[in-house]
């Protein structure tokens, strides 16, 4: 297998394939060998003089120890390596803060002037730091045998600072097996095992340059994720993969709000963990992007219950529940399992059995030789069907249909109140990617209105109300 310096390599024990590094390891993970980096390189494959076959090349590979807090160098045999096809930075995000390290010039004054220009005081790291970053192992609790995943840090390099360049060899200057100038860079790091700085020279294939500006990462960005955490504010953002919306034409949820909790530094990258309301979830995002912010009182409007306003207090039947419209409710199914979730309103109906109506009658006082002619004529319509649609639901009188653009009447909200009254809405429920849901409105304990919710999840647009 050809590999060049600077290939981020495994050896070929490791549970790792050159396309998929998403493995979790279980079991005694000590036993899992480092990602290590083509360092140099041999002389090219050999052969080997008695049999005749192919010996392989043998290359120098380097990776960290952190245990003994030092950089192990190994010559292995090429053969013996698999060699990562995907990128080593597991993110795309990430990719603006790892770049190769190089020069554009070609005269050997030049190349040195322009290494020490860009790379003096910058800080670099070994391109294997996000393979082993996000290396992870699982194992079972012994309390309740739950799977519980940690990361596995044995072999991470630190994040170094570049003190020094040099041409490897006086003489010859550029590389034999690349043509590239042929460099080292004198590295500084923070030593936590002998608790002191240590020192070395590094191949500039080897490394990464780390620089967090390239995205506008400074102290005043940090500031304003801090500036929110404080208060209730949300921060709309753009989903990778817009969420379809079932039953639709074409209608998607491009767009997501995010609550920021707390700032963490990962190594060489901050994150904020955040509160991703559509998830219902706690997640991290990483800090790269300046934050568009939906402030508290322009994001909720109306709520049930409404102990502030004294509003809506005869149940949840009198709270104005509107088609195509967002809403967050709280909600306990039948197996008493409790969610919040994010829905788009598409109908709202009630379903009545058969064997329930005549109790639903004698609650509402219809009785034989006791019901008026307009009772009579909602009580004949109620007997001709089982579901109805709902319109301009709470307000004191609502208007039913038995299809959803058929023929209306006006009833009293005590009709769809009683308790042999079944009501649902169908929604497009974010939680579940927007595929469609149907919800008892009894079993929804909490609801807040969204404010311009088709703008913000669909649009990516704010509209302020103060």
């Amino acid at each position: 297998m050809a590999l060049k310096i600077g290939d981020v390599v495994f050896y070929k024990t490791h549970p790792y394939t050159a396309n998929d590094q998403d493995i979790k390891i279980a079991m005694y993970a000590d036993y899992t060998a480092p990602i290590m980096v083509v360092n140099k390189k041999g002389e090219g494959e050999k052969f080997n003089t008695k049999t005749g076959r192919k010996a392989g090349e043998f290359v120098e590979c380097i990776y960290y120890n952190s245990r003994d807090g030092k950089y192990v160098q190994k010559r292995v045999n090429a053969e013996e390596l698999i060699k990562c096809r995907n990128s080593n930075i597991r993110s795309e995000e990430r990719r603006f803060f790892l770049k190769d390290i190089g020069s554009e010039y070609t005269t050997v004054e030049e190349i040195k002037k322009d290494i020490e220009e860009k790379y003096i005081f910058k800080q670099v790291v070994l391109k294997s730091v996000d393979l082993e970053l996000f290396k992870h192992k699982i194992n079972r609790e012994k309390e309740n045998g739950d799977l519980v995943e940690t990361n596995h840090l044995e072999f991470l390099p630190p994040i170094m600072t570049v003190i020094g360049c040099k041409f490897i060899d006086d003489k010859d200057k550029f590389c034999s097996h690349t043509g590239e100038p042929a460099i080292e860079l004198k590295c500084k790091w923070y030593n936590s095992q002998s608790k002191t700085f240590s020192e070395e020279s590094f191949r500039i294939e080897s490394l990464y340059l780390i620089d967090l500006k390239i995205e506008g990462i400074t102290s005043d960005l940090l500031s304003e994720y801090k500036e929110q955490i404080e208060s209730n504010s949300f921060n709309l953002i753009e989903l990778k993969t817009p969420l379809g919306l079932e039953g639709t034409v074409g209608l998607s949820v491009k767009y997501s709000l995010l609550q920021i909790e707390n700032i963490v530094y990962k190594h060489y990258f901050y994150e904020a963990l955040v509160y991703n309301l559509l998830k219902n979830s706690k997640e991290s995002i990483l800090i790269n992007k300046n934050i568009n912010e939906i402030k508290d009182g322009d994001l909720w409007g109306t709520s049930y219950p409404d102990y502030a306003y004294r509003r809506y207090l005869n149940g949840i039947t009198s709270y104005p529940i509107k088609e195509n419209e967002y809403y967050q409710i709280s909600y306990n199914d039948r197996m008493n399992r409790f969610t919040k979730r994010v829905i788009k309103v598409r109908d709202i109906f009630f379903v009545i059995e058969n064997e329930k109506k005549k109790a639903l009658y004698e609650n509402l006082g219809w009785t034989e030789g006791n019901i008026s002619a307009e009772n009579n004529e909602v009580k004949e319509f109620i007997d001709s069907s089982n579901l109805f649609f709902i319109n301009s639901f709470g307000n004191s009188n609502v208007t039913i249909s038995k299809d959803k653009e058929g023929e209306r009447i006006l009833v009293s909200s005590r009709l769809i109140k009683d308790k042999n009254i079944v009501i649902l809405l169908e929604t497009n429920c974010l939680l579940k990617n927007g595929e469609i849901r149907h919800f008892r409105l009894d079993g929804i304990s909490e609801i807040r209105a969204i404010n311009n919710g088709i703008d913000l999840f669909e649009n990516g647009i704010i509209n302020k109300l103060n």
